[in-house]
């Protein structure tokens, strides 16, 4: 509680920022990744009171962003005042599914033509087990520009960025699905295990048609488990000029989709490497 009413008092020196934290939360809200919960309210669990943990929560401004500048950070290592476990404690890692990143920058430069993407809200697309959402609880205000505000209880439906096992399991999800369509499309599934980099695509082609094919395959392929590939880019402004005029068609269809620069920017970072 005291740092919720912490975090009101920094936000309250940044009006616009407090806006847009607000319009994540409720957008979080909209989406259905998260909800509201009543404080008393849990599962028929024998034990499940072991099983309630509030995670604190602030902002990461990014200026640099060309989509949202205000980011929610959740906590899951934020330990208690007594000392004790944070929630990343009591948590496994799991498995290491990421591709070594040496193999996958060295893939990519073996092609004349680059082609870039990443899956939007990734995390936010996993939905977790019900008896884990009140594991994943948050506090947030009614009325935030009111310090007198009314506090209300949300919980977690999807995976929470941030969380040690996060990771792993969108990992595994992403491996199933792709997995799922080996036997139709072998080449293209090859080619997603190498070149899928946690929620960022880095691949390439050879020429505009090939490319323009990679992009339609992997586009409807990862939009069957609703991952939806977005911020295209590519070094060759023919190819980014056909993605995007398909890309305008579905934002048109879909409020998830987003439009796109025609790849005229003068540089373009992969995987943080210039």
């Amino acid at each position: 509680m005291d740092r919720l009413k912490q975090l009101q008092r920094k936000l309250l020196k940044k009006p616009e920022v407090m806006k847009e934290y607000q319009q994540v939360i409720d957008g979080q809200l909209e989406k259905g990744i998260i909800e509201v919960c009543n404080p008393s309210d849990t599962l028929s669990h024998p034990n499940q009171h072991d099983y309630v943990h509030y995670m604190p929560h602030h902002p990461v401004i990014r200026q640099d962003r060309a989509t949202t500048k205000v980011r929610v950070v959740y906590d899951g290592s934020a330990k208690s005042k007594d000392g004790g476990f944070s929630l990343n404690d009591c948590l496994q890692t799991g498995p290491n599914l990421i591709p070594k990143l040496f193999n996958v920058l060295v893939k990519f430069r073996s092609y004349s033509i680059a082609l870039t993407a990443d899956i939007e809200k990734a995390f936010s697309m996993v939905r977790i087990s019900e008896h884990d959402c009140d594991s994943l609880r948050f506090l947030w205000l009614k009325y935030p520009f009111n310090v007198n505000s009314a506090i209300i209880h949300y919980r977690f439906t999807h995976l929470v960025f941030g969380l040690r096992p996060s990771p792993a399991i969108l990992g595994a999800v992403i491996a199933n699905h792709v997995q799922k369509y080996h036997a139709r499309y072998l080449k293209l599934v090859h080619s997603l295990n190498q070149s899928l980099y946690v929620d960022d695509l880095v691949t390439g082609a050879d020429t505009v048609e090939s490319g323009l094919s990679i992009y339609h395959a992997v586009k409807g392929l990862m939009a069957e488990g609703s991952f939806n590939l977005r911020k295209w880019h590519s070094n060759l402004p023919q190819l980014m000029e056909k993605i995007s005029q398909f890309e305008q068609g579905n934002e048109r269809d879909s409020p998830m989709a987003q439009t796109l620069p025609t790849g005229t920017e003068p540089e373009s970072k992969i995987l943080g490497v210039a």
